[in-house]
């Protein structure tokens, strides 16, 4: 499997133990819009196995993943987050995600709700 193959599953589109996030997520609280989006990201980092990112308010994604930077762009969309992501040189393409908040975790589904889900620990700076 490529790297990137591996980095895309990691970020914003894997689950590191399936059974476990996906019963979570059938609980979260589905995050529908972007001021409450907003009010739960700013000025913090989102968090989980060798990624760090943060979402700015101004539409902007900056963080690492795996020791590579991560760069990228996100917008509000009728109830989905949807980022265009890079991982070093390497284009990780457009997605929109639904996103979910668990106690202190905010868990991205890819394809709108239908893909695989990731979760993040919400941490401040």
């Amino acid at each position: 499997m490529r790297s990137s193959t591996v980095f895309k599953t990691l970020l914003f589109a894997s689950v590191l133990s399936s059974f476990p996030l996906m019963a979570a997520a059938q609980t979260n609280e589905w995050i529908k819009e972007e001021d409450r989006f907003i009010n739960l990201i700013d000025g913090k980092k989102l968090k989980r196995f060798l990624i760090e990112l943060s979402v700015q308010t101004d539409g902007t994604i900056t963080g690492m993943g795996a020791g590579t930077a991560v760069k990228g762009n996100w917008n509000w969309q009728d109830n989905y987050f949807c980022r265009n992501l890079s991982w070093g040189n390497r284009d990780l393409g457009s997605d929109c995600q639904k996103v979910e908040l668990k106690d202190k975790k905010l868990f991205f589904t890819s394809d709108r709700g239908l893909g695989t889900t990731a979760g993040f620990m919400i941490q401040v700076y």
